[in-house]
């Protein structure tokens, strides 16, 4: 199967109206071709469509597309046939160096979407680029010889270790587990309780009719490896005594040499342990040493400057500032 771009919707439409039993005439009829944007089917031999997805170019940095909309089949073998490589790989051909994506689409959304609010709502939310270089790493993290990293005691963590943390008189043990082993729907309800102040309205109206859904679909993406393939050494969820999650760390493996940190989160009831710390500076070690990583990168809300200046004293540089999304690339 490959990467096709698609000039009549039509096409795309039939698929979706057979994907959703809908009326392809119906999302023929709501579609509305924006400039510069990209829509894209996923065929095999035959020139059956399998998937969907439909992209826009931002007009002021043309090297940079965000996904609007994604459909696949329900059986669809993204192992096999890992499509989000292939629009990698059909970005380059178009000189596009980053992919961002605000949207979680479920069901048959797409007849529903109104893509002009679609649009002023992309352009609202800001998000920082930020990049930790291999230099800035061993300048900030090593020590004065340069030559030995300066190790903390729960560095390097090994799966099923577990990691004693105390704050303010208190202690609380937690144990570091791989995300195949948390319920998806434990890691979303943590998610809810940490981004509790976020307001998703608006983007829970375009998307799904089931607003409770709104971070299970969310986690469950981000864990399924919708955004690329998670590392499960880099990607790992430290859980309590009572096998609840306490906080997690979620990152991609390397691309061209280069780590991507996709999400941090700590429970509000577990932050001040220092626990963000432990799993940050994992992740950052197995990077570079392990993996042997040129460069690391995340993307954090514009907004929330205590992350911004955590990462800013880690090393970690601006790159850039722009639309709120996950960048896949």
């Amino acid at each position: 199967m490959r990467w096709a771009e698609e000039k009549e919707f039509i096409n795309i439409a039939k698929f979706l109206g057979r994907l959703f039993s809908a009326d392809s005439e119906e999302i023929s009829e709501r579609f509305v071709n924006l400039d510069e944007m990209f829509v894209l089917k996923f065929i095999d031999e035959d020139q059956e469509i399998h998937g969907v997805i439909v992209s826009i170019r931002d007009n002021k940095e043309p090297s940079i597309v965000e996904l609007i909309y994604t459909a696949f089949e329900l059986d669809f073998d993204f192992e096999m046939h890992n499509p989000f490589q292939r629009l990698i790989n059909y970005a380059k051909s178009e000189y596009i160096e980053y992919i961002y994506t605000n949207t979680y689409i479920s069901e048959n959304s797409f007849v529903n979407v109104d893509l002009d609010h679609l649009s002023n709502f992309l352009t609202t939310h800001e998000r920082v680029t930020m990049n930790l270089s291999e230099k800035k790493f061993k300048d900030l993290w090593y020590d004065e010889t340069g030559e030995k990293l300066d190790l903390q005691k729960y560095d390097y963590l090994k799966p099923n270790q577990s990691v004693k943390l105390s704050k303010e008189k208190k202690s609380a043990r937690f144990k570091i587990i791989d995300m195949k082993g948390i319920d998806t729907k434990a890691v979303a309800s943590l998610q809810r309780s940490v981004y509790s102040n976020v307001d998703y309205e608006d983007t829970v109206q375009i998307l799904s009719s089931e607003k409770s859904n709104y971070n299970s679909i969310l986690t469950s993406r981000l864990i399924n490896n919708y955004y690329g393939e998670l590392d499960e050494e880099i990607s790992v969820v430290a859980i309590t005594d009572k096998g609840l999650p306490a906080g997690y760390v979620i990152g991609l493996k390397p691309f061209l040499k280069s780590g991507f940190l996709v999400d941090i989160a700590i429970d509000p009831k577990y932050q001040g342990y220092g626990l963000g710390k432990v799993l940050f500076r994992n992740a950052i070690i197995k990077y570079f040493l392990k993996y042997k990583c040129e460069n690391v990168g995340l993307s954090v809300t514009f907004s929330n400057e205590k992350a911004i200046n955590m990462y800013l004293n880690n090393g970690f540089e601006i790159v850039r500032s722009g639309k709120e999304g996950i960048i896949i690339i």
